[in-house]
C-alpha cells in the first residue's frame, strides 16, 4: 500500500493560491499572542466569578477521584497550576487560555501537514467564527473547553498513525483517549467517529484497523479506571444533573425520537450559522469558479462529522432523549469551520481571502469590546458585590469555624474571597453534614421559603433540620447602583433547637 506523504500544496491543488494578506504572517505567534492577551485581560477585568469559573474554584481545592457531576481532569490541572499561581483568576484564566491556544495551535499543526502555512493559519483560526469556542469558551465554559483540546489532540494523534502507523503513535493514542475519558463524557463521540470514517477511506483503513489499537484501548481504560470506579461507587452524586437529558417518558416513542432530533437540529443551527453565512458571503460576492478536489485530510474531517452525527442521532434514537445541548457537540462541530474554510479557500479569490481574515479581526475585536459589557452589565454575575457581602457574612457566622453550606457559585464566590472559610457546595457536598454540627447556609434572595425548599430539596436525609436566625443582606452592583444583589443567611438547626 503506497505511503501517504505529507505535502504542502493547498488542496490538493496544482498550483497553490498565494494570499498577500496573509503571506508573511507567524501564524503560530499570532495565535499564542492572542491567547496571552485574553489571559491578562481576564485577570485585568477582575469582579466575581462567572458560574463555571465558582464552580471550579470550590472544586479545585484539592486532588479527588471524583467532583460531582463533572469528570475530574480540569479540575486536576486546575489545582496542579493553583499550586503554582495560587488560588486566583490568573490561574483560572491562565488555563484556560492555554487550552484554547492548544486548540488552535493543534488544529494549525495538523493542517500544516496537507497545506501552505497561510491556508493552515486561515483555517485555524476558523474556530472564532464559531460562537462556543470564539465568544462562550471566553465568557464561560470550562470543560466543554478540555474536551475540545482533548478532541483535536486525538486527532492529531490519529493523523499521525494514519500516516506514519508505528508503535509511538499507538502509545499517544491510548494517553490522548484516557484524557479525553477524563474529560467529558460526550469526547468518547469524537474518536469512535474518526475511526469510523479512516475505516471508510481504503487509503487509511488498514492503518488503523491494527492490532496496536488494543495497546492504546487498554492504556485508556487504565487511565480512566479508578475515576470511573468512584462513579460506580457515587452514582447519586456523578449524575446528579443527567436529568439535564430529559427522558419524557409520558411522550410516545416517535415523538420522542422527533423531540430528540429536532433539539440536536437546533444545535447544530446555532453552532454553524455563524460559519455558514460567513460562507456563503464570501463565496457569492468572491468566487473565482474554480474548484479543487479535497485532499485526505479535508475528506477525514468531512466523515468525520457526518459519522459523529450518524453516531448521536442513533443514540438520541435509542435513548428517546428529547434535550440536547449544543456544546455537547463540540468535540465534533470544532472541525466543522475549518473544513468549511479549506473547501472555500481556492473557490475565492484574494480579496475574499483578506475579507475573510478582516472578518476574524472583526470578531476578535468585538469580543473583547463585548467581555467587560457582558460581565458588568445590570445584574451579571461578575458583578455581584461579594467583595461587600463577605465580610457582612462573617460577622454573621456563630463562630469563626461555622460551614456555610451554599449553591456553588455562591460558594465559589464566597471562598474566592475568603479562603480560609469552610464552604460546603448544598448540591453536590463532598460529605453529608453531620446533623449536630454547626452550619449556616446562604441562598440567593430575600425569602425564608427559597432557604426551607433548598433544605428538603438537597438534605431529604435530614427532615429534622429548620433555619432560625434569618437575616437578609444587601449591596448595590458593581456599576448598576439602582440594582441590588441581595443574599440572605439563616442558622441551621434541628426542629425545636
Amino acid at each position: 500500500m503506497p505511503r501517504i506523504q505529507p505535502s504542502h500544496r493547498g488542496c490538493n491543488l496544482n498550483r497553490p493560491v498565494r494570499s498577500s494578506v496573509t503571506r508573511g504572517i507567524s501564524w503560530p505567534a499570532v495565535i499564542v499572542a492572542y491567547f496571552t492577551f485574553h489571559t491578562v485581560y481576564r485577570t485585568a477585568l477582575g469582579g466575581a466569578l462567572g458560574l463555571d469559573e465558582a464552580e471550579m474554584f470550590l472544586v479545585a481545592q484539592e486532588y479527588r477521584w471524583g467532583y460531582g457531576p463533572q469528570l475530574p481532569l480540569y479540575a486536576w490541572l486546575q489545582h496542579s497550576l493553583f499550586l503554582l499561581t495560587g488560588a486566583s483568576l490568573f490561574g483560572m484564566a491562565l488555563l484556560k487560555n492555554a487550552l484554547l491556544c492548544g486548540i488552535v495551535l493543534g488544529l494549525y499543526g495538523i493542517l500544516r501537514t496537507r497545506v501552505e502555512p497561510w491556508r493552515a493559519g486561515l483555517g485555524a483560526a476558523s474556530l472564532i467564527l464559531l460562537p462556543q469556542i470564539g465568544w462562550e469558551s471566553q465568557r464561560s465554559l470550562t470543560h466543554s473547553v478540555l474536551v475540545s483540546f482533548c478532541a483535536v489532540v486525538s486527532l492529531a494523534v490519529l493523523w499521525w498513525i494514519a500516516r506514519r502507523p508505528s508503535t509511538p503513535g499507538f502509545l499517544c493514542l491510548g494517553l490522548a483517549l484516557g484524557a479525553g475519558g477524563l474529560a467529558k463524557y460526550n469526547f468518547v463521540l469524537m474518536p469512535a467517529a474518526a475511526i469510523m470514517a479512516m475505516l471508510t477511506m481504503p487509503g487509511l483503513r488498514g492503518r488503523i484497523a491494527d492490532p496496536r489499537l488494543m495497546l492504546s484501548l487498554a492504556i485508556a481504560v487504565a487511565i480512566v479506571a479508578w475515576p470511573y470506579l468512584w462513579i460506580y461507587a457515587n452514582p447519586d452524586i456523578a449524575f446528579a444533573t443527567a436529568t439535564k437529558l430529559r427522558v419524557q417518558e409520558h411522550l410516545d416513542p416517535i415523538e420522542r425520537i422527533l423531540r430528540g432530533l429536532l433539539a440536536v437540529g437546533s444545535g447544530l443551527r446555532n453552532f454553524l450559522i455563524l460559519p455558514a453565512v460567513v460562507g456563503v458571503l464570501l463565496w457569492a460576492f468572491c468566487r473565482t469558479g474554480a474548484s479543487a478536489p479535497a485532499g485526505d485530510l479535508e475528506r477525514l474531517m468531512r466523515r468525520l462529522i457526518l459519522c459523529g452525527l450518524g453516531l448521536l442521532y442513533l443514540g438520541i434514537v435509542l435513548a428517546g432523549v428529547t434535550n440536547f445541548r449544543e456544546r455537547w457537540m463540540q468535540p465534533l462541530l470544532i472541525f466543522a469551520a475549518p473544513v468549511l474554510v479549506l473547501w472555500l479557500l481556492p473557490r475565492i479569490t484574494g480579496t475574499g481571502h483578506r475579507r475573510l481574515a478582516q472578518v476574524y479581526a472583526a470578531l476578535a475585536a468585538l469580543f473583547v469590546v463585548g467581555l467587560p459589557v457582558h460581565f458588568y452589565e445590570g445584574d451579571a454575575d461578575v458583578a455581584a458585590p461579594f467583595a461587600t457581602l463577605v465580610p457582612e457574612i462573617e460577622s454573621r457566622l456563630p463562630t469563626p469555624d461555622t460551614a456555610i453550606i451554599a449553591h456553588q457559585w455562591l460558594a465559589g464566590n464566597i471562598l474566592y474571597v475568603d479562603p480560609d472559610l469552610d464552604l460546603i457546595n448544598e448540591a453536590y457536598p463532598k460529605v453529608r453534614p453531620d446533623p449536630s454540627g454547626d452550619y449556616v447556609l446562604v441562598w440567593k434572595g430575600p425569602e425564608l421559603e427559597e432557604g426551607l425548599r433548598r433544605l428538603s430539596d438537597h438534605f431529604p436525609d435530614r427532615p429534622e433540620w429548620s433555619l432560625q436566625e434569618h437575616e437578609v443582606l444587601r449591596a448595590p452592583f458593581r456599576f448598576d447602583q439602582d440594582e441590588t444583589f441581595t443574599l440572605s443567611i439563616a442558622r441551621i438547626v434541628p426542629s425545636g433547637g
